[in-house]
């Protein structure tokens, strides 16, 4: 997957914590030499380096595909 700026994505945390985070969706703000920003829509910005980018999946990948017609 290539990262661009402007691409909603989805962030799964590698360790999630027993509050129920285990993901964060946002847009890619600004891409870095060591990190990228992931910002949401409540403004809230993340901070993801490098080595975590296995964890950020792109949004159109997530959407669930539409039911198949079936006719009788």
């Amino acid at each position: 997957m290539e990262l661009t700026i402007g691409v909603k994505v989805k962030y799964n945390y590698p360790l999630p914590d027993s509050q129920g985070n285990k993901s964060f969706l946002g847009t890619i703000e600004y891409i870095g030499e060591s990190y990228l920003d992931i910002r949401s829509d409540k403004n809230t910005l993340l901070k993801v380096s490098y080595k975590n980018y296995d964890n950020i999946k792109s949004f159109e990948e997530l959407k669930p595909l539409s039911p198949m017609e079936t006719s009788s």
